[in-house]
């Protein structure tokens, strides 16, 4: 499944807590910040975030998903994200869209 959130700014506490069977998550760009434990205990796997300044998060934004393997952003972004505030805890998930698309 994969979920598209277009125009939205904000993805608020919980939003997609437990949800098992949300693998695959594309985050546009016009989103600015996520709330607590968003994805908590849900099944994503694969997170592509399409902005190339990093949203806001808390630190527990992106805590307790146990099935994350990638957080997927454009390339001229990756170094970006993995200094920002609350994202250096994800840093070794971080990679670069041509590292997917292959």
């Amino acid at each position: 499944m994969l979920l598209w959130m277009s125009g939205l700014l904000t993805i608020g506490d919980e939003a997609f807590s437990s949800c098992s069977s949300l693998q695959n998550v594309e985050i546009p760009s016009t989103v600015t910040s996520l709330g607590n434990n968003v994805f908590q205990n849900s099944g994503v796997k694969n997170i592509t975030f399409k902005s190339t300044t990093p949203a806001t998060i808390t630190e527990t934004s992106l805590k307790d998903m146990w099935s994350l393997q990638k957080i997927i952003v454009p390339d001229e972004a990756v170094d970006t994200y993995k200094a920002a505030e609350n994202w250096s805890t994800y840093a070794a998930k971080i990679v670069g869209e041509s590292e997917v698309e292959g």
